[in-house]
């Protein structure tokens, strides 16, 4: 196999190189004989022997895997999607290492063929991998100027600098003049260390050690440190940088995450991630089928450790789904504290309350929502019913708005994202004024009639 490990040392640095995002995952429907179950165990455990960073593991796990197959364990499983399936559950759980996979993908196969056989640092592309690569965009799926001038990037794979760079580039210099920066690694399965290295460049300063790689070739382990890029514009040390990560965050995405998140760089914001840490190669099996071995230990030179097994930790948990709108509060909320431009402190304060009350809706009692109905000066109107309060400016009630509770005296107006009504009561707590609000900072105040 040293072919193939020469081919991917030129861009090896510290992660593996299995880009989830272009790999399809489309196993095939056919069967599978006991006499193919075997001839693929033996192949994986001839690569294991031979490449595994962990050898002492393999012995353990080749008696088990092999005494099942002797049974005939494995016979039931007779489609190969439902073999692979399994012989994977077994080799991760005897291995404790999730980064050891079968993976049913032709078109992969042909991509790491490919790679091995050219010489030197140019990395080769398999046509069909090429084209899959260049239709997905490189798995780069949206570059965004959220509100108030946050930058939002989400991207599903760190695919080979060699292809994405260009993308990337222009993806960071649209987004470098934002105050605050939003990374969505949320379904981002890993790729590419020189990917990340690359990615990197823009937050921390040159020469920073980013990671330790230990081989069983070598007992002192390599350090890897952050290369001068001519084409990277550094964002601001200034500019707070918020990463989404979710259960699915895996491998080379993890590292990009806890990387950061050692150097207090980035806050870390979502579920814990997959644990995928030990970087390796891509083998194939067979023309059909290629297999993930870690052939290094990762070692992160702020913690001395790594995220395998146990993920990146978030520093702000909360479920997936959530996480962009709770990066948004923890976005605008730093930024109301440390703008000097009044405007600008009135609009994060006005988004990041409205994120707030979306995130954890405010439940008002009967008793209170009816405690603010009446009339007001200016024909202003509120009036409850169904259990919701609503609200009307001049004589057609039929244009009523529903009123969303933000606060215990602070409402939002249905279909009216610009104007909110608070209301402010005397020392009996009776409402004596409604007072309109809109983003700019401008109020008007109606007094109750």
């Amino acid at each position: 196999m040293k072919t193939y490990e020469k081919s991917f040392t030129a861009i090896l640095l510290f992660l593996c190189f299995l880009v989830h995002g272009l790999t399809s995952f489309a196993q095939s429907d056919r069967n599978i004989s006991e006499v193919e179950q075997k001839q693929i165990i033996d192949k994986v455990f001839a690569l294991l022997n031979t490449n595994y960073i962990f050898p002492d593991k393999v012995v353990a796990m080749e008696k088990v895997i092999y005494k099942k197959l002797s049974n005939s364990d494995y016979r039931k499983f007779s489609e190969l999607e439902e073999f692979l399936k399994n012989i994977n559950t077994d080799l991760e759980t005897l291995s404790g290492d999730r980064h050891i996979d079968i993976f049913f993908d032709p078109v992969r196969v042909k991509q790491i063929e490919a790679e091995a056989k050219v010489n030197g640092n140019k990395t080769g592309y398999a046509p069909e991998f090429l084209q899959r690569a260049k239709f997905e965009n490189y798995l780069v799926k949206k570059v965004e100027r959220l509100d108030a001038n946050v930058g939002y990037l989400k991207f599903n794979a760190f695919v080979d600098t060699g292809l994405s760079k260009r993308t990337l580039t222009a993806s960071m210099d649209f987004l470098i003049n934002s105050s605050a920066l939003i990374i969505d690694l949320r379904q981002n399965g890993g790729g590419d260390g020189g990917t990340v290295a690359f990615l990197l460049t823009y937050f921390l300063p040159d020469s920073t050690l980013i990671s330790l790689e230990r081989s069983r070739a070598t007992t002192v382990p390599i350090p890897h440190y952050v290369v001068s890029a001519r084409t990277v514009e550094k964002f601001d040390k200034n500019i707070p940088v918020y990463i989404l990560v979710s259960k699915k965050t895996s491998s080379a995405a993890e590292a990009f995450a806890y990387t950061l998140q050692s150097y207090k760089r980035a806050t870390i914001v979502g579920e814990t991630t997959n644990g995928e840490a030990n970087p390796g190669y891509l083998y194939p099996i067979n023309n059909d089928m290629y297999i993930m071995i870690p052939a290094f230990e990762s070692i992160n030179p702020i913690t001395k450790t790594n995220w395998q097994g146990k993920g990146v930790m978030p520093d702000v948990q909360i479920q997936g789904d959530k996480a962009l709108a709770m990066a948004q509060v923890k976005a605008y909320k730093t930024l109301a504290q440390v703008t000097e431009v009044p405007e600008h402190k009135t609009l994060y304060d006005w988004l990041a309350i409205g994120l707030e009350a979306e995130l954890q809706p405010l439940f008002v009692t009967e008793n209170e929502l009816k405690s603010f109905e009446g009339e007001f000066s200016d024909n202003r109107h509120i009036s409850f019913a169904n259990g919701t309060l609503y609200y009307y400016r001049g004589d057609n009630a039929n244009v009523k708005k529903k009123l969303i509770p933000l606060k215990p005296d602070l409402f939002g107006v249905e279909e009216l994202p610009f104007f909110r009504i608070h209301f402010i009561k005397n020392e009996r707590h009776e409402v004596v004024i409604l007072e309109g609000i809109y983003d700019d900072g401008k109020k008007e105040a109606s007094k109750k009639l």
